[in-house]
């Protein structure tokens, strides 16, 4: 095998990983929507942070209660996102609120309110006063410091958020291989002994890496992570939107006629059931398929910066021989 075709396998096996690994960021979200994990983890994280366990006073719950906030959401329903510039008008406002009222607060109220404030933990106390004193009457360099401070927090949140996530990546990775039978070694076999198909592959990774859609897509999941969107919450419409991709994606997969599925004979096709039956058989297909589900759990942003770079490498390859 030559290195262009050597070359142009790996990048039908990285379009593979991309197209599955689209499947799983779908599922993935729609089960992180579903079942609120980020709603979640940003109340824990309000909560931990803002109560003043000490004096048994909840500045964090007043937040989240604040009209700012639960206008971004439907009623009963927790935000998986705050926008910095809310986060900080209701944190001051609690604040102002505690010694002043209603009234709105100045830079000197301000200063007043947090000296007096019992609401804060002694550690946000003394910073938010250091912002204060370093600010020289400018209210805006307030909020600033404290919109810096809530995203550095956020970025950290995002951090731990990713941390536990990863064991159900790694499961929806696994099961998407195992129910696609994308076994790694199957599939290389096939892409090694197929020209066609392998052409195919480079044709369509050439064309994914330019479609604007594609490019799109991957720039969202990269965000994800760090987004607290308008979207809170998991409505139907969003799960169907969610469950349509799922399935425009599957699609997209067969019809490059992939080798994968399941056939369920006695045949000798590549992906037969039956070249799972001896231990020997059950345990190759038992590693490809966990091979396959870890390369898929590493994402779509990924697996698509790879096939890019891929791309660019082998037109780069060519270009001698086409001038020939």
């Amino acid at each position: 095998m030559s290195l262009l075709n050597l070359l142009d396998l790996i990048i039908g096996l990285v379009f593979i990983f991309f197209i599955l690994s689209i499947v799983v960021s779908s599922i993935q979200e729609f089960l992180s929507s579903a079942l609120k994990f980020r709603s979640e983890n940003l109340e824990s994280w309000v909560k931990d942070t803002l109560n003043n366990k000490g004096k048994g006073i909840d500045l964090g719950d007043k937040i989240l209660k604040h009209s700012l906030i639960e206008r971004l959401v439907k009623k009963s329903r927790k935000p998986s996102y705050i926008p910095t510039k809310h986060f900080v008008e209701a944190f001051l406002e609690n604040i102002q609120m505690e010694t002043h009222g209603f009234s709105p607060y100045t830079h000197h109220s301000l200063k007043t309110a947090v000296e007096k404030s019992q609401q804060l933990p002694d550690d946000l106390k003394f910073s938010l006063l250091q912002s204060i004193s370093e600010s020289k009457g400018e209210l805006q360099k307030v909020r600033s410091d404290i919109g810096n401070w809530f995203d550095n927090c956020m970025e950290r949140v995002s951090g731990t958020y990713k941390s536990k996530l990863r064991p159900w990546i790694i499961g929806i990775s696994v099961g998407v291989c195992l129910v696609a039978n994308a076994d790694l070694f199957m599939v290389s076999k096939y892409l090694y002994e197929n020209d066609t198909l392998r052409e195919r592959l480079v044709l369509a990774a050439e064309r994914s890496v330019e479609n604007e859609s594609y490019i799109s897509l991957v720039n969202k999941l990269k965000s994800l992570p760090n987004e607290n969107g308008d979207s809170t919450n998991v409505d139907i419409k969003e799960l169907e939107t969610k469950l349509n991709a799922i399935k425009a994606y599957t699609d997209s997969v067969n019809v490059y006629q992939l080798p994968l599925g399941w056939e369920f004979n006695n045949s000798k096709h590549v992906n037969s059931i039956s070249s799972v039956y001896s231990f020997g058989g059950f345990i190759i297909k038992l590693i490809g398929i966990l091979l396959s589900g870890f390369a898929v759990s590493l994402g779509a942003p990924f697996w698509f910066d790879l096939l890019n770079k891929l791309v660019n490498i082998r037109g780069v390859g060519k270009r001698p021989g086409a001038n020939e």
